[in-house]
């Protein structure tokens, strides 16, 4: 009695390796899919070992790529929230859905990754500043001459 296989196929590995989709490039895709090429190459025409340090060298730049634009984001910010304390003591006027905002900004936070700055009791946005007035800043004390 001959044994048959479940396929007809069953011998042979698929002719097209199974789709990976690599969506925004992080390390993990990357990983994924070097592995799945690993997985389903021809064994008798293996990768040759210099396209796979080159693949390996890509996913470590990639990788290192990644942490760099964390860092920038995170310095951005931090830049973002010193310029905004500057506002801190100074009037600003703003423009908060065709309203007009005025007031001494009293306080900025950061929440989400936006700054916003406290006017008046209301949260305005840095873009939503239309203009800020020297007179009344917290640096611009009148200086003081002494009389003859």
């Amino acid at each position: 009695m001959a044994i048959l296989p479940l396929t007809p196929y069953a011998t042979t590995a698929p002719s097209t390796p199974p789709v990976v989709a690599a969506s925004g490039g992080d390390k993990d895709n990357f990983m994924q899919m070097l592995l799945t090429q690993l997985r389903y190459q021809d064994p008798m025409n293996p990768m040759k070992d210099s396209d796979f340090m080159s693949q390996i060298s890509q996913l470590q730049m990639a990788d290192k790529m990644s942490q760099l634009n964390k860092s920038m984001l995170e310095s951005v910010r931090a830049e973002t929230l010193s310029q905004a304390a500057n506002f801190i003591g100074r009037r600003v006027h703003a423009m908060q859905n065709g309203e007009p905002v005025e007031g001494v900004v009293s306080s900025v936070q950061q929440r989400n990754g936006a700054v916003t700055l406290n006017v008046a009791g209301r949260t305005v946005t840095l873009p939503e500043i239309e203009r800020i007035d020297i007179e009344g800043a917290k640096d611009s004390a009148a200086p003081t001459v002494a009389a003859i």
